[in-house]
């Protein structure tokens, strides 16, 4: 996997460097530990896009399955880097979604859609995300 990858970002020093670039641009969130305990809370713990809860958020490492907290994913990637731009998402959810904009990916084609999912990050998003800091 490893020699692939190194091969891809040989042939690929655009997309390698565009990508770098992404990365660290949005790498530092301006968020306090209360306000993404606050958030996760409002979620339920879970991710806003698929429904994992935190305590089944794994990642396999070296063999070794290790729990990891939810991601703070950026609904907007052009947007800030507060909590008026963020939710929690697992690390499936967050790769997949990468830099799209929300609903070009989080749609009725994404197996995880729910109708009342995309209403409770837009309603988050625009409104009780004021609420909860307050």
């Amino acid at each position: 996997m490893k020699k692939k990858q190194s091969e891809w970002r040989y042939r690929n020093p655009d997309k390698v460097k565009q990508h770098s670039t992404y990365r660290n641009k949005h790498k530092k969130h301006e968020i306090s530990i209360s306000e993404w305990r606050s958030c996760k809370s409002y979620f339920q713990q879970c991710c806003a896009y698929c429904g994992l809860h935190a305590s089944e958020h794994y990642r396999l490492r070296k063999g070794v399955k290790q729990k990891i907290d939810l991601h703070r994913d950026h609904v907007d990637h052009n947007g800030s880097n507060r909590i008026d731009n963020c939710i929690p998402a697992c690390m499936n959810c967050n790769s997949s979604k990468y830099n799209k904009r929300l609903f070009d990916w989080f749609n009725v084609g994404n197996k995880n859609y729910s109708i009342e999912r995309a209403e409770k990050i837009l309603t988050w998003l625009y409104i009780d995300w004021k609420v909860n800091m307050t």
